[in-house]
């Protein structure tokens, strides 16, 4: 690559993907490494509950966990290579130079917003605000229950990523 200032801003974009790429798969192993004990866990629940509040707590435990899978799977070199297939040098004189920097700045703000926009996907699939207070009302219950309220309050928070 000829043009300088296209090289730095691939280079930076490179970076920036490189870094949230690998914060993806550290999540990623974590969640690998939690997800058979986490599974055997919710498979005590598949014949479903009387109260309806604690079903609904195990079941968003179960879209929780289907969202850190989506969310920090993707956190591998194969990715970073098949994004880093787009960079190409713009021609910059002429009537392309500002045609050029604009398309090698869209590609830039790509690989900086690549993680955050598959993982705001899978928030989008897999989790919502529904869930989250299914897991509050589900903590408050076990602890109304007579369950150890340490326990009772680290429900709404098991297997978080």
């Amino acid at each position: 690559m000829r043009d300088r200032a296209q090289r730095g801003a691939y280079t930076r974009g490179a970076r920036a993907l490189w870094k949230n790429l690998s914060a993806v798969a550290q999540e990623g192993a974590w969640v690998k490494a939690y997800t058979p004990a986490f599974e055997r866990f919710l498979g005590r629940f598949d014949a479903p509950l009387t109260d309806p509040v604690l079903q609904a707590g195990i079941d968003a435990q179960r879209h929780r966990l289907a969202f850190n899978r989506a969310a920090n799977s993707f956190g591998n070199c194969r990715v970073f290579n098949t994004q880093l297939k787009k960079v190409r040098e713009f021609k910059i004189g002429g009537s392309n130079g500002v045609a050029g920097d604009y398309y090698a700045g869209k590609i830039y703000n790509g690989f900086v917003r690549y993680v955050s926009s598959r993982q705001a996907a899978a928030v989008r699939a897999h989790w919502g605000s529904r869930y989250q207070a299914a897991l509050d009302a589900t903590s408050g219950r076990l602890a109304a229950l007579g369950g150890n309220a340490g326990y009772a309050h680290y429900f709404a928070f098991a297997f978080k990523g």
